[in-house]
């Protein structure tokens, strides 16, 4: 039985969320006024990703972060492992931005078999 799951989140800078979502190969949907709905009730979200075969997955801003709006029997990804990814993208892009920002550059990137990131960063200036 179809129902309409909010997750919330810590995902306060929109253009990073954006940018984690394009990082994991989605395409956004920045259509203003798109509704999620399941069991006559519906949601009017700020943009969508669709995986594939799956109904979209839209976002909404909320008071500490956005929230994420699905019908997770509709969407052919496991809910915990679709928002564990989009975590650790978050957090990589934002770190990455705000290491830039304070003048350091990435010398090496590694990953783990278990997802894990090591950063290599020097200080040019």
């Amino acid at each position: 039985m179809s129902h309409l799951s909010i997750l919330r989140t810590q995902f306060r800078d929109r253009a990073v969320l954006l940018d984690a979502l394009r990082t994991l190969g989605y395409e956004v949907n920045p259509s203003a006024n798109q509704k999620i709905s399941a069991n006559g009730r519906a949601r009017t979200v700020e943009f969508t990703v669709t995986p594939p075969y799956s109904a979209p997955i839209g976002f909404i801003p909320g008071k500490n972060g956005y929230r994420i709006v699905a019908d997770w029997f509709l969407i052919q990804l496991d809910r915990k492992a679709f928002t564990a990814e989009l975590t650790r993208t978050y957090a990589y892009l934002t770190a990455l931005s705000a290491l830039t920002a304070d003048g350091f550059s990435l010398v090496e990137e590694m990953r783990d078999e278990s997802g894990r990131i090591r950063l290599i960063l020097r200080r040019t200036s």
